[in-house]
């Protein structure tokens, strides 16, 4: 219980059920995109997780993965989710801001279970690419962002095969997020 942060090692591909269950001290930790599966109430507890970016390689997250996670605040969902479970996100009470990395489209067409009360509540920013490749960030009202006013973005780490946007939130506590699309698909 004295754990504050960890990274994952990219041989992992999978993290088992209740992996950090009641890790009362753990702040941060950081998943590889080599993690494809991520077991039921791996997180449960974890009182002290503020924030989390869930890996592009992941499909879906399992029953109770944060059930009582009462100090998440934020956390960056990719597009590859296509099933939340029931009570995933139970007594998350702090939840304040989903960062969804896809279309508000897509963020419907999630299959979610029931008892994910806080996720529903949370602010949700949908970010996508657009046809130049730039990110666009728009809210779950519909209203969009405005570069520089309202987040900032990085395209420094960007290669030919693969477009990177570090973008950083500026009204919410300077969160970040990284978005990847890739350019040869």
């Amino acid at each position: 219980s004295s754990l504050a942060s960890i990274t994952i090692p990219s041989s992992v591909t999978s993290i088992g059920e209740c992996a950090f269950y009641n890790c009362s001290s753990l702040i941060s930790i950081i998943i590889p995109d080599s993690v494809i599966s991520i077991g039921s109430s791996v997180f449960h507890s974890c009182r002290s997780l503020t924030s989390i970016t869930i890996p592009n390689s992941v499909s879906r997250i399992d029953n109770s993965t944060f059930f009582w996670c009462s100090g998440l605040i934020s956390i960056t969902i990719p597009s590859s989710v296509t099933n939340i479970s029931g009570s995933a996100f139970y007594g998350c009470d702090a939840l304040t801001n989903v960062y969804y990395v896809g279309t508000s489209e897509d963020w419907e067409n999630i299959s979610k279970g029931g008892s994910n009360v806080p996720l529903t509540n949370a602010n949700r920013y949908y970010i996508t690419f657009d046809e130049s490749n730039n990110i666009s960030v728009v809210d779950k009202s519909g209203n969009t962002l405005v570069v520089e006013s309202d987040y900032e973005v990085d395209y420094s780490l960007s290669t030919a095969e693969e477009r990177v946007a570090k973008i950083t939130f500026i009204n919410n506590e300077n969160f970040v997020v990284t978005a990847r699309k890739n350019l040869l698909a």
